[in-house]
């Protein structure tokens, strides 16, 4: 007779077989186990940015990682604080994934932050060990080596609003004139 272990949540599974049958000794019972492995979350990829030239972006990847043996849900990837010099640019959270596999999270640093400030990245998922995972991020404007000659006095003062045709930026790209509010940092 086959038996089918489909539970619905991770963890350890018991049951009990009652079999009904005209044996005069009655009805019988076996106890029947199965364990449902987690996924489990893994990080792959820099939280540093180190120095970014003052008008400048940079880019980095993070690998979020199932390394489990079943399902992994991602419920949330986000910022702990609101930030205009943070921002996730491709976030494809919540999501849920297959042992083995692994789906990008992209992190953008706007180099306008007078002050170097970082910021904790939050993963929540179903891990059992690790249900939130916090990243610190780390990145730091560069304003006295600043390539791009018409905007330096206007971002130290933090009034930028200008965007630069050419490439300037030798550890990112211009983004100055994004519409992202100041927070006055």
């Amino acid at each position: 007779m086959p038996i089918r272990f489909q539970p619905t949540s991770i963890g350890a599974k018991t049951a009990t077989i009652t079999i009904d049958s005209n044996d005069p000794l009655g009805t019988k019972t076996t106890m029947v186990t199965g364990h449902i492995p987690a996924g489990k979350l893994a990080v792959t990829g820099s939280t540093s940015f180190g120095g970014v030239t003052a008008c400048c972006c940079a880019d980095r990847t993070l690998s979020i990682c199932n390394v489990g043996d079943c399902k992994l849900h991602v419920t949330s990837v986000a910022f702990k604080r609101k930030s205009s010099h943070w921002t996730l640019l491709h976030n494809p959270f919540p999501a849920t994934l297959h042992p083995g596999s692994h789906l990008d999270l992209t992190i953008r640093y706007k180099a306008t932050e007078k002050c170097p400030r970082s910021c904790e990245l939050i993963i929540t998922s179903d891990d059992p060990e690790t249900p939130v995972r916090t990243l610190e991020v780390l990145a730091y404007t560069i304003w006295d080596k600043c390539g791009c000659a018409k905007c330096c006095d206007d971002c130290r003062k933090g009034g930028c609003e200008k965007r630069h045709a050419e490439s300037c930026c030798s550890q990112g790209y211009p983004c100055c004139g994004d519409d992202d509010d100041d927070d006055g940092t």
